[in-house]
């Protein structure tokens, strides 16, 4: 877009300044407030030149963009033409504008639910899982096998050269939890307390971060301890431990169960939600402006930072690509199904998503207060109910087929790591 200002009003705004700083500025051999206008104009014509045809741009930008009924989305880049006393002032300015389109339904679209319950074996597993994390280890004098726990001094060398974060003292790990590098993993299963060894362990080509990859690393290691798990029992003292006031373990398996419960509730709700994400992009191919791609871009990678907590997290932009655009488009969609539509939460929608957030903390009413109490953390509430309120509406119009499967299915779809010891 190219606009332009007429020489009269850049040459009016630049006038009433000179005059103001005549009347305001200090300089040598001149009292306070009688500096000639010439003199201020010789010294800080050009300066003053540019600040009003700044403020000119700024203000006539808006007004154009008012005027011809356009949203950028991003900054726009803005490029003077002409910026001279006596001119009319010009410039261009090149931005993306957020897509036009009309928000719709998903009337007809297949969405499969999920459909599952907690059975006997699920609280089986976690209590099973709840053992093997309060296993207690034991010295023992025999060589380690898998799963014992060993402890350990060492230190490594790379070509003779000692480097950082390879070496540790009293270092502790389970043999086989894959905690360490594999080669050197193996290599501990049948080492007794006492034991000292060189141990020349290969580093996969694709470890990550440091100049270990694909090389050889050789480690001086001295086997302090080697000590067996030992679970405990299911019994009222354990029950205790988790919580359980009277150790009644029937009482266990009932909390159990109730939070197993509550936890496929919110896995079904959100696989649910992608799906019906899934129709509503399908149904709205928008062009995404770049400048919002790229911003989400930097979300995503600021966030990738904060959770990698000092080690090399991901920096090529492309890897952020995908989930950026999937992102930026559903919130363009989501926006404008909300205003078409006329959906807002009020205070109760808002406060039942509290009260269900709040169901899987040990003090709900702190958490709520915490919640509420930061600007942030009410909006994240807010856009979070606004969203299941939307969810909602979509699968009013949808195919809503729910899809018979298992606790483990839902929890851990594709075979991800599920919580069987």
């Amino acid at each position: 877009m190219t606009v332009a200002i007429p020489a009269d009003r850049l040459e009016s705004l630049v006038s009433d300044r000179l005059k103001r700083l005549s009347r305001e500025v200090r300089m040598p051999g001149f009292r306070p407030g009688k500096v000639p206008l010439k003199v201020v104009e010789a010294k800080f014509g050009a300066s003053v030149v540019q600040e009003a045809a700044g403020e000119l741009i700024r203000s006539s930008l808006a007004e154009a963009l008012g005027r011809e009924g356009l949203q950028p989305a991003g900054g726009p880049q803005v490029e003077p033409r002409t910026v001279a006393r006596g001119q009319d002032l010009e410039y261009t300015a090149v931005f993306e504008v957020m897509p036009q389109f009309s928000a719709s339904d998903i009337a007809g679209a297949r969405i499969e639910r999920p459909s599952a319950k907690v059975e006997e074996t699920d609280i089986d597993r976690t209590l099973e899982t709840m053992r093997q994390q309060r296993m207690v280890f034991e010295p023992v004098e025999r060589a380690a096998a898998t799963g014992d726990r060993v402890k350990m001094d060492f230190t490594g060398r790379l070509e003779g050269e000692a480097f950082e974060g390879g070496s540790a003292t009293d270092f502790t790990v389970v043999v086989g939890s894959g905690r360490l590098v594999e080669d050197f993993d193996r290599q501990l299963a049948g080492r007794k307390a006492g034991e000292q060894a060189q141990l020349d362990v290969a580093f996969p080509a694709d470890y990550p971060g440091t100049e270990l990859a694909g090389r050889t690393v050789q480690f001086e290691v001295h086997i302090t301890e080697v000590a067996e798990g030992k679970l405990p029992e299911i019994s009222e003292d354990f029950a205790r431990a988790l919580g359980v006031e009277d150790g009644n373990i029937s009482t266990l398996r009932a909390e159990i169960r109730s939070n197993l419960s509550r936890e496929l509730e919110d896995r079904v709700r959100a696989q649910t939600r992608d799906r019906v994400m899934d129709a509503l992009l399908e149904r709205h191919p928008i062009d995404v402006p770049r400048a919002m791609i790229d911003g989400e871009i930097d979300n995503l990678m600021k966030f990738s930072q904060a959770m990698f907590a000092g080690r090399q997290a991901p920096t090529d932009r492309s890897l952020f690509e995908e989930q950026a655009r999937r992102r930026v488009s559903l919130g363009l969609i989501m926006s404008e199904m909300a205003r078409s539509n006329d959906i807002r939460p009020d205070q109760e929608r808002i406060q039942q998503t509290l009260e269900r957030m709040a169901e899987s903390y040990d003090k709900p009413d702190e958490f709520k207060k915490w919640q509420m109490s930061d600007d942030r953390r009410r909006n994240e509430i807010e856009a979070m109910t606004l969203e299941e309120m939307l969810v909602e509406h979509l699968l009013a119009g949808a195919e809503v087929v729910d899809v018979s499967t298992t606790f483990q299915e839902v929890m851990y779809p594709n075979n991800e790591e599920s919580n069987q010891p």
